[in-house]
Order: structure tokens, then sequence, then C-alpha cells
């Protein structure tokens, strides 16, 4: 008789403006789904947004945990495609990330801590920094696969050039860890073509759709093709069995 499968163990990056404790929330009916694959945990980001709500009721001033992977502005600089003659603009707005290093550093002490992990899981923000991590080689050595939902290449002019689906004068190789993309039709803060963009930087990446929006889905087929990536880096996995009653978690 076989032994029975040790589950992996996967951890969490929310997204922008998102906390752990709000994200494990918002990620019960996929936990309950992947119950006999992989138990999930969940990292906080390391920058506080200091942002606050006022209190319908009292009126009081409250601070609210709204969390980051890095920092961000918008700036102007000189377009390094332009050239003299050409048909290009002289300078473009991008951006520029403060605080990433912060992040990676997060990720790190967190799992010399309380790792191993087999593999990560990032929503939003979270998935762009997760395929951060992979671009910069500070995935931890343990992880072995990745699920990105609703997932883009970072934004920031001096990041871009790591991912080959945005660098276009320097070869850069496809990255190799198996990942799942996760995308919805009508997701209106990453547009479907934004995360498109980076399932083209994985050479073993396995792409699927749900009619849905912004949020990590748990229709049968999603919650199927979690459970197929969990299986594959099991030595025994359970046998795969339709999830009763689908449902789709909102993760906005």
């Amino acid at each position: 008789m076989s032994s029975p499968a040790r589950k992996l163990r996967i951890l969490c990056f929310h997204g922008f403006r998102q906390n752990a404790s709000g994200f494990r929330g918002r990620l019960g009916a996929l936990r309950k789904y992947l119950k006999s694959y992989a138990d999930l945990e969940f990292l906080e980001a390391p920058h506080d947004m200091q942002e606050t709500v006022v209190d319908e009721t009292t009126g009081e001033v409250k601070a609210v945990n709204r969390r980051t992977w890095w920092k961000f502005e918008e700036v102007e600089i000189a377009n390094p495609e332009a050239t003299h003659g050409a048909d290009q603009p002289a300078t473009i707005r991008t951006y520029v990330y403060h605080g990433v290093e912060d992040a990676v550093q997060a990720v790190q002490a967190y799992n010399l801590s309380a790792g191993p992990f087999d593999g990560i899981l990032g929503f939003s923000q979270g998935a762009a920094f997760a395929s951060y991590l992979v671009a910069t080689n500070a995935l931890p050595a343990s992880v072995k696969f990745m699920i990105l939902v609703s997932g883009f290449v970072p934004r920031a002019q001096a990041v871009s050039h790591l991912y080959p689906a945005t660098n276009q004068s320097v070869d850069v190789s496809p990255f190799s860890i198996p990942t799942l993309h996760v995308v919805g039709e009508t997701d209106d803060l990453i547009p479907p073509k934004e995360s498109q963009k980076l399932v083209d930087c994985f050479a073993d990446a396995i792409l699927v759709k749900h009619s849905g929006g912004h949020y990590v889905p748990t229709t049968a087929g999603c919650v199927n093709a979690y459970r197929n990536l969990c299986a594959r880096f099991m030595e025994n996995p359970p046998a795969l069995v339709e999830p009763d009653q689908p449902q789709m978690d909102s993760s906005l």
C-alpha cells in the first residue's frame, strides 16, 4: 500500500493594497479545494500604504492595514528606443519602484524561518512580484512552480529589461520554472493582454482563462488546473475529482 501523499506548501502573495490576513480569508474556498494537495501560507508585503478611513458612525479616523510589495512613482525619462530621425518620442512615461529589495528580503527571511516552500501563488501585484523573484534569481531554491493570477510584467523601465517578452535589444531566455497563469477575460484592472505578456516570459506555462474579472477564481475548471499543477510535484497525489459547487473568491 502506498504511503499518503505529502501535501505541498505554497506561499501566497496578496495584491496591491491588500494584506495577508485579508487575502487568506478571501481564499477560503480555494484552501478547502486544495486541502488534500497543499497548505497555503500567507506573507504580508513589507510596505504600509499608511491609509486611513473615517468611521461613518463616530467620525473617528482609523488606520487601515493596506500593503504593497513596492512603492512607485511615475516619471518621464529619455526614450531608449529613440534615434535621430526615427518616428519615436524623445521621452516616455514610466515608473520607478522603491523598496523592492525590502520585499525580496522579507521573502528570504520568511523562507528561512518558516520554509521550505514548494510553490508560490501570487495575485495581481503579488504575481508580478513573484515573477520578479524569478527574473532576479532571488526565488527560494525549494520553489518548483508558481500560480500567477491576474499577473503582469513589472512596469518600471529599470526592471522590464529582465523579462524576455519586453526586452527587444538583448536576447533573454524564457524562464524555465513551471507556471499556471489564471486570467480573467473581463479583468479591467489588469487586462488580459497585459497578463499575456507575463505568460510569454515562461517556457513551461499553462494558461487558464475564466469569464470573470480581477479575483482568484474557484470555478471547476480553475480548481482542476490548480490541482493538476500541484499533482505534478507530489509523489502520491490524490485522485482528481470534480469540485463541489464551484465558487468565485473576490480578491479586490
